[in-house]
């Protein structure tokens, strides 16, 4: 059964997180049917001088799918909790969303040209017979219509055991955090399998909520690794317990 909302809009067009990028000349919107839509800012010209405050579409594309866990027999939203973008590192641009379970690193590029006069293809995309080309010929670019491209680079999954509520890019630019209700895992941008978990279940679960609404500092986390190791030795070596 489809809910129909305002405008004609149903449950899955609510908006659940929203996210500018470090220019703000971007603006990414997340919403409960598991897209993900950019919004670019107009630049102001002498036309419409009061044309910069503006955002309009920029590209939309479909984040997260509805799941399901058939071990635990839960259903995973496709909802988008959290949208962090990553400093623009070249002319293309990358974000981090996520849902309940999985957190996707995905690559925004634009493509004003295409290739053309391909050796091994016709100008249809279908394959030449190789016995039938009697010259090399020289691949060249030929301007097209702009087009915006979101595709994906890395699935990070299977870390979390609750909803995950919160991640946050870190100073480096190549590590990140992820946060739940009980535990925060430390992530590498190339390294999907695998993560580390910086923050035991018996710790509060309110600092979780709050810590990752910003960029969070390696040197922080460094140092709350370190206290928290000490802390950690100095409970073992207690002699509460006789060896006997």
């Amino acid at each position: 059964m489809t809910i129909l909302l305002y405008s004609g809009r149903t449950l899955s067009d609510i908006i659940s997180t929203v996210e500018f990028n470090y220019s703000g000349d971007l603006l990414a919107t997340g919403d409960k049917g598991g897209r993900v839509v950019i919004f670019q800012r107009e630049q102001e010209n002498k036309s419409r001088p009061h044309s910069r405050g503006e955002y309009n579409v920029y590209s939309t594309f479909q984040s997260h799918e509805p799941e399901f866990d058939y071990l635990k027999s839960l259903e995973i939203e496709e909802k988008i909790n959290k949208i962090r973008w990553l400093p623009q590192q070249n002319a293309a641009h990358f974000l981090l969303s996520t849902n309940d379970k999985t957190i996707k690193l995905w690559k925004i590029s634009e493509r004003d040209k295409r290739a053309e006069g391909y050796n091994l293809k016709d100008e249809d995309g279908r394959l030449r017979d190789p016995f039938r080309i009697t010259a090399l010929r020289v691949p060249i670019l030929k301007p097209m219509d702009l087009m915006v491209e979101a595709s994906p680079r890395r699935i990070f999954a299977n870390a979390h055991t609750y909803h995950i509520n919160s991640i946050s890019v870190n100073s480096d630019h190549e590590t990140y955090l992820s946060a739940d209700d009980l535990r925060i895992n430390l992530w590498h941008l190339e390294i999907t399998d695998r993560s580390f978990s910086i923050l035991p279940q018996r710790d509060t679960g309110v600092f979780l909520r709050c810590s990752l609404d910003s960029d969070v500092s390696c040197s922080f986390i460094h140092l709350y690794l370190r206290v928290w190791s000490c802390k950690y030795r100095r409970c073992t070596a207690a002699c509460d317990i006789s060896s006997l």
